[in-house]
């Protein structure tokens, strides 16, 4: 993503959220050791909602829709439908310790609702 205009990580964010959506799959978020400021320069709520971060928020349909252009009404057979998929979930992979990604991902998005997992090896 680095170098590229705000504005075109946004549509990406947004194309990847509505086909996660869409089909039912894990959209993942894989931040390595980086703390990308979500909150202020990528989340908006025609893009990429800050309701991503807040459990199924972004599967109610007064979040979702706004996300939606023409072109992402229609369920792959021909209706001009859309609907999140039960299976649909956002996951955020990080590799930094629990102690860390509280201190350095707070900024980044809300981690009230977010639920931290530490997997050790």
């Amino acid at each position: 993503m680095r170098g590229k205009p705000v504005d075109e990580i946004r549509e990406e964010l947004r194309k990847k959220l509505v086909e996660a959506m869409r089909h039912g799959v894990n959209l993942v978020l894989r931040l390595s050791n980086s703390a990308p400021m979500f909150k202020e320069t990528f989340c908006d709520e025609s893009t990429f909602p800050i309701e991503v971060f807040d459990g199924y928020k972004v599967t109610e349909e007064e979040v979702y829709k706004k996300l939606l252009h023409d072109d992402d009404h229609h369920d792959g057979r021909g209706s001009n439908v859309f609907f999140v998929r039960d299976t649909f979930s956002f996951v955020i992979t990080s590799t930094f310790s629990a102690e860390d990604a509280e201190e350095f991902l707070a900024n980044s998005f809300p981690l009230d609702n977010v639920k931290l997992v530490q997997v050790q090896m």
